[in-house]
């Protein structure tokens, strides 16, 4: 039987998410978390633990793979840094 912490894993448009179902519907609200540099869509759910069971939270991976294993959201620049816009276009696919 299902609990409020379980999630799902779906692929849906080329994205691999986790899902957790909120308990009613519509949900109250949703939650959206996002990882870090060789994180995945596993890596945040221990922060949604406590978030209410009438909210739909969403775990996206990052779509591009980190030579170091894990995923993250943009190429890192030739010294490590990530800027703002390398941002944006992933937040308009997402």
């Amino acid at each position: 039987m299902p609990t409020v912490n379980d999630s799902t894993t779906y692929l849906d448009r080329g994205w691999i998410m986790r899902v957790r179902h909120p308990g009613v519907r519509p949900p109250r609200c949703v939650y959206l978390f996002i990882h870090g540099w060789t994180g995945d869509e596993r890596s945040m759910e221990v922060f949604a633990r406590g978030l209410p069971t009438d909210s739909l939270v969403l775990f996206p991976r990052g779509p591009i793979q980190a030579a170091q294993g894990g995923y993250g959201w943009t190429r890192s620049g030739s010294e490590g840094q990530t800027f703002l816009e390398d941002l944006a276009q992933p937040a308009r696919d997402l």
